[in-house]
């Protein structure tokens, strides 16, 4: 019987396309801010760590987990998954097997990435989708468009097996594109343009009134403190949430700065 006990985090593509160094450092801080929000939520996980793209979780908090990951940018899928320290093809397939047989059924597909030398991803599809079919019945292969699907994750020591994913928050990771101050006027319209922002990689830090969902990466700080932080030049840029040039200039004037206002329009 098939039961999750980690989340894999498929991280943002287009993080892929970045040099090594940089892939390397916003990888790192998906997995600093995934910490921190589970955190925030009192889950615990044994273990988190990122490998070929992916930010593997850990944990037997799979309901609670997914949830919060859903709010975390960065992670562009979230799949609850079964981690086996299988990893002779016997026992991977003999275990892929079992795991499927109430979770398969009707068009089904096999998919596998293997990263080992000695077996290709295609043997093990070709393998798995053979000894579905022998034992569980009224199945046909539909590898275009499948009903239910099989797929693996092979490593040297251990295998993923899961059939599920849900879509992440997707965006860039926040924090990874510096530090903005919002200056709110209306919480409805910040809350829209705070939740852009962070989906960018900014680090929020807003001045008005409280919101109430503040998140880890959504802080809510003094106008004072908002121009020490542009005199030190430790914010990349000023934001506001007005609407109207006439509001710009006010609060241009009142700052002594020019401000950005997406939302005029």
């Amino acid at each position: 019987m098939f039961q999750a006990n980690c989340v894999i985090g498929i991280i943002a593509p287009e993080i892929s396309l970045k040099s090594k160094k940089v892939r390397k450092q916003m990888e790192l801080i998906v997995k600093k801010n995934v910490v921190l929000a589970l955190e925030k939520q009192k889950i615990f996980p044994t273990m988190v760590y990122v490998s070929t793209g992916r930010l593997f979780i850990f944990t037997s908090e799979i309901e609670k987990t997914i949830p919060v990951l859903k709010q975390v940018f960065g992670l562009y899928s979230l799949i609850p998954a079964r981690v086996e320290n299988v990893f002779d093809f016997e026992s991977i397939c003999k275990t892929g097997l079992n795991l499927s047989l109430n979770k398969i059924s009707g068009e089904f597909a096999v998919r596998c990435k293997s990263f080992v030398k000695e077996k290709k991803s295609k043997e093990f599809e070709i393998e798995l989708g053979a000894r579905l079919l022998d034992n569980i019945s009224n199945l046909k292969v539909n590898l275009s468009n499948p009903k239910t699907q099989l797929n693996l994750l092979v490593f040297k020591d251990k295998t993923f097996f899961y059939f599920d994913s849900f879509a992440g928050a997707k965006g860039m990771p926040v924090s990874s594109q510096g530090n903005v101050v919002l200056i709110s006027k209306n919480i409805v319209d910040s809350k829209k343009l705070a939740n852009s922002l962070l989906k960018f990689g900014c680090k929020v830090f807003y001045v008005g009134e409280k919101f109430v969902d503040e998140s880890f990466c959504l802080k809510n700080i003094s106008i004072e403190k908002a121009m020490e932080f542009y005199e030190n030049n430790s914010i990349e840029a000023v934001f506001s949430d007005t609407k109207t040039l006439a509001q710009k200039k006010i609060i241009d004037k009142e700052l002594g700065l020019k401000t950005f206002a997406p939302l005029i329009f």
